[in-house]
C-alpha cells in the first residue's frame, strides 16, 4: 500500500506541472524539455552497461544524441526534411571514428560501440519523436493523448497486477508482471483513448480513438518488456531513482519510447496531418 501511495502523490505533483506546460510552452522549450529527459534517460541507460567506467564514451553517446533529437526540432522548424537521416549517418560515422582513434581497450570496441549506438537510437531517436509530434496540427492535444494512454495503461497494468494478478505474463524478463496486470492496463488505455476523444480530440473519430487505443496499449507495454530485458541483461532492477516510487526517468518514459514513434506515424502516414511547410492529404 505504501508503494501505492507514493505513485499517487509522485503523479498529484507530477501531472499538473507537466500538463501547464505542454499546454503553455513554445515549441522551443518543449523540445528543451524532451532533450532534457531524452539526457537523462540516455545516461540512466548507459549506467547499465559501463557503471563507472568509459565517461568519455557516454558524453559521446549523450552529445551524438542531443544532436539527433535537434534533427527533429530542425525538420518541424524548417524545410530540411531529409536532416534526420543526414545526421543519422553522421552519427553512425562519428561515432566509428571516435572509438577508431580514442578506444582504450580494443577487445571492448564492438561491445562498446553497440551500446553507445542503441543509447543514441533507443533513447534518443526514439524519444525524439515526441518533437515531432508536437509539431503536428494540434500536436499539443496529441501529447496530451499519447501521455494519457500510455500512462493510464502503465497504472492500469500495475495496480490490476497487484491486486488480481495469478499468472505470470513473461517470467524470464519481467518477474512481477502478470497476464490480468496485461489485459487490465490494455483495458484502461482503450478507456483512455475513447475518452479522450470526447473530452479533448473532437477531430479524432471513434474508430481511431479506439484502434489507437488498442494499438497503443499493446506497443506502450512492448516498450516495457524490452527496457526489462535491457536491465536484466545488465543485471539491474531499475534504471535510477529520479522519480519517487516510479525508479528512474527511463522506466517512465520505456513505453513512451515505442508509443511515440507509433502514433507519430499513424497521424502523419495514415490520417495525413501535417507539419511545419508538409502536408499529406490521404
Amino acid at each position: 500500500m505504501r508503494i501505492w501511495e507514493g505513485r499517487l502523490r509522485t503523479a498529484l505533483v507530477l501531472i499538473p506541472a507537466l500538463s501547464l506546460f505542454i499546454a503553455y510552452s513554445s515549441s522551443l522549450l518543449f523540445f528543451l524539455l524532451v532533450a532534457g529527459g531524452i539526457g537523462i534517460a540516455q545516461h540512466e541507460f548507459y549506467r547499465f552497461f559501463f557503471r563507472n567506467r568509459a565517461t568519455r564514451a557516454i558524453f559521446v553517446g549523450l552529445a551524438l544524441g542531443f544532436l539527433v533529437v535537434s534533427s527533429f526540432y530542425s525538420r518541424v522548424e524548417t524545410t530540411a526534411s531529409s536532416l534526420p537521416d543526414i545526421i543519422l549517418s553522421l552519427v553512425i560515422l562519428s561515432l566509428l571514428l571516435f572509438q577508431l582513434f580514442f578506444h582504450q581497450n580494443l577487445q571492448d570496441t564492438l561491445v562498446d560501440t553497440s551500446v553507445i549506438l542503441l543509447g543514441v537510437l533507443y533513447v534518443g531517436w526514439l524519444l525524439g519523436h515526441l518533437v515531432l509530434l508536437r509539431g503536428l496540427s494540434h500536436g499539443r492535444s496529441f501529447i496530451f493523448f499519447l501521455l494519457l494512454v500510455t500512462w493510464a495503461g502503465d497504472a492500469g497494468a500495475y495496480y490490476f497486477g497487484k491486486t488480481m494478478g495469478r499468472r505470470k505474463l513473461y517470467v524470464g524478463v519481467s518477474p512481477n508482471k502478470t497476464v490480468a496486470g496485461a489485459i487490465g492496463g490494455w483495458i484502461v488505455s482503450l478507456a483512455s483513448a475513447l475518452g479522450s476523444k470526447f473530452l479533448f480530440l473532437p477531430m479524432l473519430s471513434v474508430k481511431d480513438a479506439l484502434l489507437l487505443g488498442a494499438l497503443l496499449g499493446i506497443v506502450g507495454q512492448i516498450g516495457d518488456l524490452a527496457e526489462s530485458m535491457i536491465k536484466r541483461s545488465a543485471g539491474v532492477k531499475d534504471s535510477g531513482s529520479l522519480v519517487p516510487s516510479h525508479g528512474g526517468l527511463l522506466d517512465k518514459v520505456d513505453s513512451l519510447a515505442f508509443n511515440a514513434p507509433v502514433l507519430f506515424y499513424y497521424l502523419w502516414l495514415v490520417k495525413g496531418y501535417g507539419y511545419g511547410p508538409f502536408t499529406l492529404t490521404l
